[in-house]
């Protein structure tokens, strides 16, 4: 987006290809379709210009070396450390889809988390010809994903043979001969269950990098915090302004963007007011962006996310009606 607006863009990337835990779900099954987004992005970043670096873990020093008027961190995170006994023995999800870890015939997933990770996992492994057992701490495993991805990973599991174990959170491991030997505690009644197995993948979640935001925040002129002030004034500059459909926030473009521009959350009173303006405005002045961030707010945020709060059908109304009428005057 920044490159988009004409700004010169260095991106630092610190593995030696880009798409961080996308690539890294695209290496599964069923989701290697989403390499496809980071193929796009690729191609973007290229016809755009940006400068991308990668194989470098920017520092600080790194950053402050390119002089830069903004700074944008999104340093992501690694696997979580876990401080219970043996936990240096078990491997994570990311040792596994990365290929930096070999997988074993036997292979035990302790699912914590109950999101994509260890079900992709899991999948991948048992699709492959690897005998797995998933334990999760919850009732069933995925239980923070959506329904309909959820089922679909149920189903791919049982036909390949995964054995699910409900409740269960692992709670120390050792070693027993050449091979694992994990005990896992009831999560309702506290009864202790031993496995012995190959290899353990532990799963429970991501503690983010977040020392080179620290390292800048305090020489930063926002100190690290978006300024939600200096979005006060953007009813005045509509415009100029484009949305982004997925999040239904919206920021000014330039020549109304701010040195400390923020992002600020959209609400049913922005939205029936970019409407009035697209549908006010003369007709040659309805560019591109305008309709895009009208279209995009009202569409994809009010109607599909519901902005507008309870006691606001009237304005929902009104909204609706703004919409049609730009409708049928673009």
């Amino acid at each position: 987006m920044a490159a988009e607006r004409g700004h010169k863009v260095v991106l630092f990337e610190a593995a030696a290809k880009l798409g961080g835990q996308v690539l890294l779900a695209s290496k599964t099954v069923w989701r290697k379709d989403l390499i496809q987004i980071i193929d796009w992005r690729e191609a973007e970043l290229s016809r755009l210009g940006v400068d991308v670096r990668c194989n470098v873990y920017a520092e600080a020093a790194d950053v402050l070396a390119e002089a830069p008027d903004h700074v944008f961190v999104a340093t992501g995170g690694m696997p979580a450390e876990n401080t219970l006994l043996g936990a240096e023995l078990a491997i994570s999800s990311w040792d596994i889809l990365s290929g930096d870890v070999r997988a074993e015939q036997n292979v035990l997933i302790c699912d914590h988390t109950g999101r994509y990770e260890a079900v992709a996992t899991a999948d991948m492994l048992s699709a492959n010809g690897h005998h797995v057992t998933l334990a999760t701490i919850d009732s069933h495993a995925a239980t923070e994903m959506g329904y309909t991805d959820r089922i679909v990973f149920h189903k791919r599991l049982a036909a390949q043979g995964v054995s699910t174990l409900p409740y269960l959170k692992l709670k120390s491991l050792c070693k027993d001969g050449n091979r694992l030997k994990a005990t896992l505690t009831h999560e309702l009644t506290g009864q202790s269950q031993e496995i012995t197995t190959d290899q353990v993948l532990l799963e429970t979640g991501t503690d983010p990098l977040a020392e080179v935001f620290f390292e800048l925040a305090d020489e930063a002129s926002n100190r690290g915090i978006s300024d939600v002030g200096a979005m006060a004034n953007w009813a005045r500059n509509l415009p100029h302004l484009r949305a982004t459909p997925c999040t239904g926030q919206v920021m000014p473009s330039p020549p109304a963007l701010s040195t400390r521009h923020c992002w600020k959350p959209i609400g049913w009173r922005c939205i029936c007011r970019a409407a009035e303006a697209a549908v006010c405005a003369p007709r040659r002045s309805r560019g591109t962006g305008q309709r895009q961030a009208f279209f995009s707010l009202l569409k994809n945020v009010l109607f599909r996310r519901g902005a507008c709060p309870p006691g606001r059908k009237s304005k929902l109304g009104a909204a609706g009606q703004l919409w049609r009428r730009a409708a049928s005057a673009s």
